[in-house]
């Protein structure tokens, strides 16, 4: 059962920060270099970490390079999801992912979306609250154990993108 659960509104630097920057070349590629970092330290590893980057509507042609993980592209979401099943602390992991896009495009520009980040790292809050004392009183006799299992999740984690134009549009 989930003894408590709370949310943090500030902190002071993210568990997993990602520096994405986008290289628009206007009618016919769009590039983007991913660097993720854990700040968290060593002995610790976060797992289930999935990076969302949206990419325009109309892009094509999607070509990955990447250190570690697997991606892949959600046309339908208008993004590209790089998986990461283990995320050691103190690590940097890098992604190159390249578009084509159409030769003809709409007078409208793009809004740039944030990407999204979700993790989990088990036995570890970053608040730093503990509990110090658990007792747990149980009407039908069931011995249980006073153990408490810490585990930092993601909530709403979004980060901006910066984006650089290159060429004529």
């Amino acid at each position: 059962f989930e003894l408590m659960s709370y949310r943090m509104c500030s902190f002071s630097k993210p568990p997993i920060w990602v520096d994405c920057v986008t290289e628009h070349y206007p009618r016919k590629k769009v590039e983007y270099t991913v660097k993720a970092s854990s700040q968290f330290k060593s002995h610790l590893t976060a797992g289930r970490v999935e990076i969302r980057v949206p990419v325009p509507s109309d892009v094509d042609s999607p070509q990955f390079q990447m250190t570690t993980g697997s991606v892949r592209y959600i046309p339908e979401a208008n993004v590209f999801s790089w998986t990461i099943k283990s995320f050691p602390g103190c690590k940097e992991f890098y992604l190159a992912a390249s578009f084509g896009l159409p030769s003809v495009t709409g007078e409208e520009p793009e809004v740039v979306l944030p990407l999204r980040v979700r993790f989990e790292i088990a036995f570890w809050n970053l608040s730093g609250l503990h509990v110090q004392y658990l007792r747990v009183w149980d009407k039908s006799g069931y011995n249980a154990m006073p153990w408490v299992r810490y585990c930092t999740q993601d909530g709403d984690y979004q980060i901006r993108q910066r984006e650089l134009k290159i060429g004529k549009t």
